[in-house]
């Protein structure tokens, strides 16, 4: 008897939630991704549907504040960051102070449409369909305080937050500080290489990750740029994971908010997720905030996926643009040198968040989903943050011997995110940009990325 009594208790131990606490940034980044989902749940869902999927994000996030630990003031490191994080938002277009990427016509068409009623119906019939989880809460305070501050504001708090998380402990040194942001912002694989070796200068000096032909793996400056509904996301996410936060309550609605901002983004998550799962199982099995959030993934699901067949998807090889020599030179210059040098900086070859990260970038170049490849740029995008942040780690803890040869990589690799970011003053500002609608903005080859029939569980 006493053996089944052990038994049982050593099983309820397995499936004990662990006592960890969230901090107040992982909070605010909680939050941060969850309330456009919030939003979009009250404004667009069918009544029934917006009752159960609100009520059940409320109920996560009210737990997930009651086991936040809330400690430290402000330090001079924060103030630093967001400084930083404003002059990213300004050098990147995300304003209108300069000159914006010719994706902008795109963004402020969703803007316009989400300037009227919700849910947005087009005068076609057809109805918006899309990730929103930029534009929603920018959209609400447009009213107050004008489009393009509201944009601006709302990026440079997401980018403050992601550069945070990618810190360890309450009170990091500023140097620390600007070591870890100068790294997020400059990170990118040798694309000047690539593009001198298979002259390859299509969108040169601008934009070299293009040098493929078949896709990109993005830096995430040039993502900030051109796509940032994609890029601070993916940067809040990345930077949780590579956190390792010591609850797991939350990481269904992190998910699942992460569907909503940028749904091929969460597929490039899932190598990181299934490692987290494995390590917490047992507490994951037995969580009823995962289990509640589920259905509310489901019915995300089923609203971005509706007319999206129509889009062009199949093994990148089927591609004419596509040779295994230039598949070849993406893995060594754009991430296999900088793995070999982390490795030799003193990562571990076998860290889990390394492999899942060399995982990700071998296997979903394999694959074009979108016009432009979106499928490639996206999924590789939360592996691009976790290096990122490893390499920053690194050049922290390393001595700088060992750390010289990835210096040197990323000192190089630095000349794609300058070429993005030098463009806000070097290239005129296109002012027309904000006054575009969508169906101007999105031609026809490119209209079911954003509007389809109506989705089942969109109100009328």
């Amino acid at each position: 008897m006493q053996r089944i009594h052990d038994a049982a208790g050593k099983a309820f131990e397995f499936f004990r939630e662990p006592p960890g606490k969230y901090s107040a940034v992982e909070l605010a980044a909680i939050l941060y991704l969850s309330i456009p989902l919030l939003v979009f749940c009250v404004s667009f869902l069918a009544v029934p549907l917006a009752v159960i999927c609100t009520a059940a994000i409320a109920f996560v996030l009210y737990r997930v504040i009651r086991q936040t630990e809330l400690r430290g003031a402000p330090v001079l490191s924060d103030l630093v960051l967001v400084f930083i994080a404003a002059a990213w938002t300004v050098a990147a277009g995300v304003t209108t102070i300069g000159y914006q990427t010719f994706d902008w016509p795109k963004h402020y068409a969703i803007f316009d449409a989400l300037n009227g009623r919700w849910p947005v119906v087009r005068e076609s019939g057809l109805y918006l369909r899309y990730s929103l989880g930029f534009y929603l809460v920018p959209s609400l305070f447009s009213k107050v305080v004008g489009l393009p501050v509201a944009i601006a504001t709302w990026s440079c708090l997401g980018l403050w937050i992601a550069f945070r998380l990618a810190l360890p402990g309450s009170r990091p040194p500023v140097k620390q500080a600007l070591l870890v942001a100068t790294t997020l912002i400059f990170f990118s694989g040798l694309d000047y290489i690539g593009n001198a070796l298979l002259d390859a200068r299509l969108l040169a000096p601008w934009h070299l990750e293009w040098w493929p032909q078949f896709g990109q793996i993005s830096s995430i400056s040039t993502t900030l740029a051109w796509a940032p509904q994609h890029a601070v996301p993916t940067l809040i996410v990345g930077a949780l994971y590579f956190r390792n936060m010591k609850s797991v309550r939350a990481d269904g609605l992190i998910f699942t908010s992460l569907l909503f901002w940028s749904p091929l983004t969460a597929i490039g998550m899932l190598p990181f997720i299934a490692w987290r799962c494995f390590n917490n199982f047992g507490v994951l099995v037995r969580s009823a905030d995962c289990m509640l959030i589920a259905p509310v993934s489901l019915v995300i699901a089923l609203y971005l996926t509706k007319d999206s067949a129509s889009l062009p998807s199949y093994p990148v090889w089927n591609s004419s643009l596509f040779t295994f020599n230039r598949l070849l030179l993406v893995y060594i210059l754009d991430w296999g040198l900088i793995v070999a040098a982390l490795i030799y900086a003193g990562r571990r070859w076998n860290d889990p968040m390394l492999v899942a990260a060399v995982v990700c970038l071998t296997v979903f170049p394999l694959y074009w989903f979108g016009g432009a490849n979106d499928f490639m740029m996206r999924t590789t995008a939360p592996a691009v943050v976790i290096l990122a942040a490893m390499c920053a780690q690194t050049m922290w803890e390393a001595p700088l011997a060992r750390s010289l040869p990835l210096i040197m990589i990323l000192t190089l690799g630095a000349t794609t995110a300058i070429g993005e970011l030098t463009r806000v003053v070097s290239q005129p500002a296109v002012a027309g940009y904000i006054n575009w609608n969508i169906e101007r903005a999105a031609p026809d080859a490119y209209a079911a990325q954003y509007l389809s029939q109506r989705p089942a569980v969109i109100r009328r």
